[in-house]
């Protein structure tokens, strides 16, 4: 159940998800059309919202947040790890062969 404050995981389309906290008053905009928060408190999660405007046509999913969706619904960004830095993160994560 998705109370005031609550991590939403908006599932707009298959390659586009967006993340709010559902604040009472607050309204989500997309190219799906307005999503009012106040129609998200008290819905369970998975569950499909319309939008109030385009005579209801447009519509999100309200998903629970995990790790993946979490990390898909992140803006993206190139990060280079060099040699002597990614040493370091393997010794310090002790990881070893085979594990």
């Amino acid at each position: 159940k998705i109370l005031p404050s609550s991590l939403v995981v908006i599932f707009e389309s298959f390659d586009s998800l967006d993340f709010v906290y559902a604040q009472p008053g607050e309204v989500f905009h997309n190219r799906n059309g307005q999503f009012h928060h106040d129609d998200f408190i008290n819905k369970p999660y998975g569950c499909k919202i319309r939008s109030r405007d385009n005579k209801g046509v447009g519509f999100v999913y309200l998903l629970k947040p995990t790790p993946e969706l979490w990390q898909r619904s992140l803006n993206h960004r190139t990060q280079i790890v060099h040699e002597l830095d990614a040493s370091l993160i393997t010794f310090k994560l002790n990881l070893r062969p085979n594990m």
